[in-house]
């Protein structure tokens, strides 16, 4: 089971877990919800959101940053934008995936 965090008001999102739904490398929930978070990781770098922090390792992936105040719709937008296909992978995939809005 995959369990994605979205600390919306620490700017925080994360990933930990093998969602199970295949082989380590070939599973297809893993493959998209590190797509999301990588999509996350690069969008936050774009933005330039300050004090930017993105953490990985084995499977998991954390990104966190504090946007500057002319930037923050566009960082909250990204941040939104990515947590609805969390949402989406929860709603067609609730056996590997859980999605916690805190």
């Amino acid at each position: 089971m995959t369990t994605i965090v979205y600390d919306y008001d620490n700017w925080l999102m994360s990933a930990e877990g093998h969602a199970g739904a295949g082989e380590m490398g070939e599973d297809v929930i893993c493959a998209a919800v590190s797509t999301l978070m990588q999509t996350l990781a690069i969008n936050a770098r774009l933005i330039n959101a300050l004090d930017l922090q993105i953490q990985e390792g084995d499977g998991d992936m954390c990104v966190c940053c504090y946007p500057d105040p002319q930037d923050a719709q566009r960082c909250r937008d990204a941040f939104d934008t990515i947590a609805n296909g969390m949402r989406w992978l929860q709603a067609d995939f609730p056996e590997f995936v859980t999605f916690i809005l805190c």
